[in-house]
């Protein structure tokens, strides 16, 4: 045990002792310290330790107090909640300083006017700047050469804040130091050159007689405590060789709760540690607090603070409630409102006559369908929880109303246990703020709600729940522990750097001209790191992420120079070790397996090297691993298979199978299963400016009305009337415009409805060449047919909706608009049926051959309403009349079309089959233009199930 460790445990065997550490991570280190001491049975009689006696810095300043008990020590909620206050009347001034009875903005430097109405920006800095303002102002040098507009902004603030302070009874520490009393009890300092602000606390606290200071020792590193420092030539090697050297302590026995990483800029090696760990199977944790709202679960809350400030714009809204990762107490009623709003275009709850045109629209449709009397319901209800928390005026009603919505909109009992302790956390934090500020006076007026969003997104969050491992921390939380062994990694120059700037509000310049320096502190990190442990291992790589590294210059002058590791360290490498460090364990098993794979390696039968079992149990373990069902490969139960049965039916408890279901199942069965089964949207990006499937909708439904109005002027089209149908365009543009339904932007819906009137006259050309004479049966026709199929006993239909037919005499034409690309000629129209990928005219065919059995169908058309393209116009797949065909003449053959009918059959009885066993397995092919292929991620199924290693990629 090195000399300060016994020393910390001395005075822990000192009962009335406080023990002070710089921060909560070394406090609690010690607390769990000192109970493995005890335990080993070293100090007889004692089984426990107070968890009081052993505190971070600030929580002992929190204990200090002043001659007069009632006041109370200002905290960073208390400096924030005045900053809002200050801050947003600072910019409500320079919003009206325009105007007859405006005054101008009261800050000119530290917030400039133009930026005044985004001062949450300027928050956290001047909430830092806050407890410095007395000191600087106090120096001699203030009054002389700062900038007078930074100086009267540094006097405003000032006095606003120290009135603040009064009528609240609260002080800043730092501007009373000269009063501050500690507590009554012994304590013991560690560390002080650790702490940023002791200086301002040292005049006062050195005056107590009860406390006393263990500082970093000076001189040489004793032999026992003597640290080692080694370097790399990459930061790889220095991962993979101190991940070596943990898991050989492991191998010795040493407790991992003995073990500790400590790594400089570990935000940027995160992910590399975490990849090297994972290779060679070392659990880590990661101590690394986040703020809440960097946490996944934390974005609900981002989306609810963007939700209040934007007037609950749809574009919010809609991430909101398809977020997969919200467990909402009614997600059908949650996604149903989304889906109508966008379909009446109302994209912000403002504008509507009760103040909230979301609400207005609902019971607007509720009034013409009763069914949606539930959904009103729910949307009360949601928008209700959300204005008891934007409206709330204290916080107290905010902690009730935002536990209000987290229990009945958005259960806090259905969120993952990880997600649950964050939303927890955030809850709680409405509490704490409450506690700590009280009822504030003067000019203490805050907006509740985004005072909490402002908070968390300050207030960090050490998750406690993660897997046990060996714990890393980022440099600098760690000093002032000492465990066994700690390894602190990417200890070069510029990760150990720290300096602190205690005037944060000044320039570079300003700091020279008033003479002032940044306290710079990375030498005394480094020394407390020297005796952080019984054996210490610092370690950097000369090629880091940043490029080249240089040592850290306060180890050199510490007489530690840097040297390569190997026979000479602490530990002799084997060949393999130096062959890990050097490659890497993924690059050397890829080397390996290459060179067996040339000898006809038989895996796993002949036996294999150390490298390759390593790899071998790492594909085990992660992509080979099983994760429940994998619907690739496996069969679905039949409990699970008959629920997804169910979510099938439609209409009475029948099922129906439309020609995109047939096209989906003979693609891709999964593909089927998530588009029409499990109604996974295929395309999450959500176009603000144009989205073509609405455009299509529009196009089509122009089309059936001029078609309609054409039939109204009575008889047959008739080719010589061209010019009298082409003013009914007019009046469809006018009944297109004036309808509703969700469109685009103004200026995109100008562009299609110029668009839109083009290809209306296009169209009455092309109908006047191919349809002279021929009447109209009927627009946008939903048919069904039953077939000779059932699933769990439930009736099947095959169900199609044909945008138009038309007639003359006894032949009949079904015609099908495309505002996209047309289907190609392999899909339509295959030399093998098995290989038929688009059944829409096959199940037209076979629907209207049902429906109009004294007819027979002489058309089979698509048409494009592309302008001036090679795919507007008419293409016809069927042609069976006595003229002449056009030039883009028939594809198919009645008989052809014939089989291809009875393929739908074939079809529709092969998916009935697969869905009743639960079968969705894939068969491999061409995923590169599915949309789903990021979800089942066939892509990356290399190996067969018999291990034979013979799978393909897709």
């Amino acid at each position: 045990m090195d000399k300060f460790s016994q020393k910390v445990l001395e005075y822990a065997g000192k009962a009335n002792t406080v023990l002070v550490f710089p921060s909560e991570i070394s406090a609690s280190f010690w607390r769990r310290a000192c109970l493995r001491h005890l335990a080993s049975g070293s100090t007889s009689g004692a089984s426990a330790v107070r968890y009081d006696r052993f505190l971070s810095w600030d929580s002992l300043k929190e204990r200090l107090i002043l001659r007069d008990p009632e006041e109370r020590p200002a905290n960073r909620g208390f400096r924030s909640a005045f900053l809002s206050s200050f801050l947003s009347e600072n910019a409500r001034r320079a919003k009206k300083s325009g105007t007859l009875t405006g005054a101008p903005p009261f800050l000119k430097r530290l917030v400039p006017a133009p930026f005044s109405s985004q001062w949450q920006s300027f928050l956290p800095l001047l909430r830092n700047s806050l407890p410095m303002l007395q000191p600087f102002l106090e120096l001699p040098e203030t009054g002389k050469t700062l900038d007078p507009l930074l100086a009267e902004d540094l006097q405003l603030l000032y006095e606003g804040y120290r009135e603040f302070l009064r009528e609240n009874r609260r002080f800043e520490p730092a501007w009373r130091s000269a009063e501050l009393q500690a507590a009554k009890t012994p304590s013991v300092i560690f560390f002080p050159s650790l702490i940023e602000d002791f200086p301002e606390y040292r005049a006062a606290l050195e005056k107590d007689p009860l406390i006393e200071y263990v500082d970093i020792p000076g001189g040489k590193d004793p032999a026992e405590t003597k640290p080692v420092y080694y370097r790399f030539s990459s930061t790889g090697q220095e991962i993979r060789w101190v991940l070596g050297r943990v898991i050989r302590r492991l191998e010795e026995g040493v407790p991992p709760e003995q073990i500790m990483i400590s790594c400089g800029n570990l935000d940027r090696l995160e992910n590399h540690l975490r990849l090297e760990a994972r290779t060679l199977g070392l659990p880590l944790r990661f101590r690394r607090g986040k703020t809440v709202l960097e946490y996944p679960a934390g974005r609900v809350f981002q989306r609810l603070s963007d939700l209040k400030s934007g007037r609950m714009p749809y574009e919010v809204l809609r991430l909101l409630i398809l977020d997969r990762g919200l467990p909402w107490r009614n997600r059908e009623a949650a996604e149903r409102f989304i889906e109508l709003a966008g379909e009446f275009s109302v994209y912000r709850s403002g504008g509507g006559s009760g103040g909230d045109a979301y609400l207005d629209l609902l019971e607007s449709l509720v009034r013409s369908d009763q069914s949606l009397e539930d959904l009103l319901s729910w949307y009360r209800r949601f928008a209700d929880g959300l204005r008891n928390m934007f409206e709330a005026d204290t916080l107290s009603r905010l902690r009730a109303g935002a536990g209000q919505f987290f229990s009945s909109i958005i259960p806090l009992e259905d969120f993952h246990s990880s997600e649950r302790r964050v939303i927890q956390f955030a809850l709680d934090r409405i509490s704490t703020l409450d506690q700590e500020l009280g009822e504030l006076q003067g000019g203490g007026r805050i907006d509740p709600f985004s005072f909490w969003i402002e908070d968390l997104g300050q207030s960090r969050y050490v998750d406690p729940g993660g897997a046990p491992g060996i714990d890393v921390f980022d440099y600098r939380a760690a000093a002032g522990c000492a465990p066994a062994w700690h390894f602190v990694l990417n200890a070069s120059q510029s990760a150990t750097a720290y300096r602190r700037r205690r005037f944060a509000f000044l320039r570079d310049d300003e700091m020279i001209s008033m003479g002032l320096e940044e306290t710079d502190l990375s030498s005394h990190f480094l020394s407390a790191y020297r005796r952080s442990g019984g054996a210490v291992v610092f370690t950097y790589g000369e090629a880091g992420e940043e490029g080249i590294q240089l040592p850290a210059g306060p180890l050199l002058g510490a007489g530690l120079e840097p040297e390569n590791p190997g026979p000479a360290g602490p530990d002799k490498q084997s060949l393999f070790e130096k062959l890990i460090e050097q490659q890497g364990l993924l690059r050397l098993e890829e080397e390996l397996w290459k060179k067996e794979a040339g000898r006809s390696f038989d895996f796993p039968n002949q036996k294999a090297s150390m490298v390759m079992r390593i790899g071998y149990r790492f594909h085990l373990g992660t992509g080979a691993r099983s994760r429940g069902v994998d619907m690739r490969r496996d069969v679905l139960d039949p409990d699970s298979a008959a629920a997804l049965i169910s979510s099938m039916l439609r209409r009475d408890g029948a099922v129906y199978l439309g020609q995109q279901s047939l096209s989906w199942h003979r693609f891709c069965p999964l593909g089927f299963l998530l588009s029409q089964i499990l109604e996974i949207e295929e395309d999450p990006h959500f176009p603000v400016m144009e989205d073509p499937r609405i455009r299509g909708m529009i196009v089509h439904k122009a089309l059936a009305v001029l078609t309609e109005s054409v039939a109204a002027e009575g008889g047959p089209f008739q080719a010589a009337r061209l010019e009298e149908y082409r003013r009914l365009v007019n009046k469809v543009m006018k009944k297109i415009t004036s309808a509703g339904g969700r469109r685009p932007v103004l200026p995109v819906w100008n562009a299609w409805i110029k668009r839109i009137e083009r290809q209306l006259h296009s169209f009455l050309v092309r109908e006047a060449e191919v349809f002279d004479g021929w009447d109209l049966v009927g627009t946008e026709l939903e048919l069904n047919t039953g077939l000779p199929l059932t699933l769990q006993d439930r009736t099947v239909f095959l169900n199609g909706r044909i945008d138009r037919l038309s007639g003359q005499g006894d032949k009949l034409a079904v015609i099908d608009y495309k505002s996209g690309k047309l289907p190609k000629n392999k899909d339509v129209s295959p030399d093998d049926p098995n290989m038929l990928a688009e059944f829409q005219m096959p199940v037209y065919f076979r629907l209207v051959q049902e429906e109009k059995p004294d007819y027979r169908v002489a058309l089979l058309s698509y048409y494009g309403c592309k302008v001036d393209d090679k795919e507007g116009g008419y293409r016809h797949l069927l042609w069976d009349l006595e003229e002449k065909p056009p030039k883009k003449g028939p594809t198919l053959s009645p008989e052809s079309f014939g089989l291809l009918a009875a393929e739908v059959d074939k079809a529709a009885s092969k998916l009935v089959q697969a869905v009743e066993a639960g079968d969705y397995r894939v068969a491999g092919g061409d995923c590169s233009g599915c949309s789903y292929r990021r979800v089942c991620r066939i892509r990356f199924a290399v190996q067969d199930r018999d291990g034979s290693g013979k799978g393909s990629r897709a």
